[in-house]
């Protein structure tokens, strides 16, 4: 589960692309701090790469 901030929106797309990219079960949250993204992951694995790849793109998420 992660948080794209309000400020930082403009990445909505960005993000969503990247998590769709992954092919897993995701549901999209609105909240007062921001869009939450909840996904499932199949292996751990999976899990650490995309946790990776976010973290590259992306630092500005909060998890």
């Amino acid at each position: 589960m992660f948080t794209i901030p309000d400020s930082k929106e403009k990445y909505n797309s960005e993000i969503k692309r990247l998590v769709i990219s992954y092919q897993c079960y995701f549901e999209e949250t609105p909240t007062k701090d921001g869009l939450v993204f909840s996904i499932e992951f199949p292996t751990i694995s999976l899990r650490i790469k995309f946790k990776e790849e976010l973290a590259l793109k992306f630092p500005f998420l909060y998890y």
